[in-house]
Parts: C-alpha cells; sequence; structure tokens
C-alpha cells in the first residue's frame, strides 16, 4: 500500500530533516517561524503514522484517541494561523505584509473556532481503503462553510506573498487539494495532508531565497 505507516513514518523523516535544515540555515526569528512549517508537517505524519498503528494492531488501540487528536489539532488549529504567520514573517513588500497580517488574524479566528469544536466533537479515525479516512459529528453546511475558509486561509497567503516560490507552496497545495477532492474526496484529509507535507519542502528553497534578500538588503544599506 503507498498509503500506510511506513509511508508516513518515512515522509515524516524526510519532512523533519528538511525542516531542522532550513530551521537552522534560517537568519532571524521570521524565518524560523517559517522553517517550523516542515517540522509542524514531520511531526503531524508521524501521529498519523501512530494513527495506522493503533487502527492495524488491537494491541496499540490505546494510541488511537492520543495520535488523532495530535493530527487533527496540527489541521484544525496549527495550520489556518501558522501558514498566514510564516507568510506574513518573510514578507518584505510593505502592502503585501499589511494584507498577510489581517490572514493572519482570520486565521487566528478560524483556529480558535476548529480548536472548539476539536474539544466538543468527537473525531474517529478508520482505515478506508489504503488511506485513514476521519469523521467527526458536524452538519454537511458547516463543513462546507468551513472548508471554503480554511482553503482560502491557508493557500491564499502563499499566493499573495511575493516571496521567491511562495506561489509554488501554494499551487502545489492546491493541485494537491483539488486532485484529492476530485478522485478521493472521502478521504482527502489524509491524503491532502500527506501530500502537502510532501511539498513543504519548498519551505527550504523559500528560506535560501529569503537569507539571500536580507544579505542583500543589509550589503545595500551598508
Amino acid at each position: 500500500m503507498f498509503f500506510s505507516p511506513e509511508a508516513s513514518f518515512t515522509a515524516s523523516a524526510v519532512i523533519n530533516t528538511v525542516g531542522i535544515i532550513s530551521f537552522k540555515k534560517s537568519p532571524n526569528t521570521e524565518s524560523k517561524v517559517m522553517a517550523c512549517i516542515p517540522i509542524f508537517f514531520g511531526i503531524q505524519q508521524f501521529a498519523e503514522g501512530v494513527v495506522w498503528l493503533s487502527l492495524l494492531y488491537d494491541q496499540l488501540s490505546f494510541l488511537r484517541h492520543a495520535s488523532t487528536s495530535v493530527f487533527i489539532l496540527f489541521a484544525w488549529v496549527v495550520w489556518p494561523f501558522w501558514i498566514p504567520y510564516g507568510m506574513e514573517g518573510i514578507e518584505l513588500n510593505k502592502s503585501r505584509k499589511k494584507i498577510l497580517k489581517w490572514f493572519k488574524y482570520v486565521g487566528l479566528g478560524l483556529s480558535c473556532t476548529l480548536g472548539y469544536a476539536l474539544l466538543f466533537r468527537d473525531v474517529q479515525a478508520a482505515i478506508l481503503d489504503c488511506s485513514v479516512i476521519y469523521s467527526f459529528n458536524v452538519s454537511d453546511d458547516i463543513h462546507k462553510t468551513f472548508g471554503v475558509f480554511y482553503l482560502i486561509g491557508i493557500i491564499a497567503p502563499t499566493l499573495i506573498s511575493k516571496a521567491n516560490k511562495a506561489w509554488l507552496l501554494g499551487a502545489m497545495n492546491l493541485l494537491a487539494y483539488f486532485g484529492t477532492k476530485i478522485f478521493i474526496s472521502d478521504r482527502i484529509l489524509s491524503i491532502w495532508y500527506f501530500f502537502a507535507a510532501i511539498t513543504s519542502i519548498i519551505v527550504y528553497w523559500i528560506i535560501l531565497d529569503y537569507n539571500k534578500r536580507i544579505q542583500e538588503t543589509t550589503y545595500s544599506s551598508e
């Protein structure tokens, strides 16, 4: 199976390695926030690997609730705020930076709302074919409404930013989302985030370019 505990743990190891390298190469706090994105994705993929194990082996079922909660915590609470927060930090264009600040505030509101839902809604995980499916007790209308705001909140900042290759990060995630939505929509949360985690490797390129621009700005001001 392509999607399996081995796939999740392997993705986690690779992405975390890239994230740590990106973090070490980050010249300031703002870029370190951005560099945390692949690290967080690595943790999320590790959590899903544990979800897989808890579903495959009865003796590990006691890990299911905690690992499912960690996965959903990143999906619902971390990403709506952290992605616009990270993009705002590395944005050098002042007008774009103001726009990204508003996306950060909207993302914070969305994170708080979904965090509340996570506390009071029972999220269940199960294996469907070759992936994990997550289900939770909310109406379809609420699910679709928040889904639109959620998608805009985490994709738009990467397309608005003038940081080099940021658009590529957004475009790849958007492609992964719609590809999953069209062909395997009932498993979108797991599979989309798997591909989103892989594309977060682009963050390393973004950090390198940001480092270069910061150096050029420093030299020009001397």
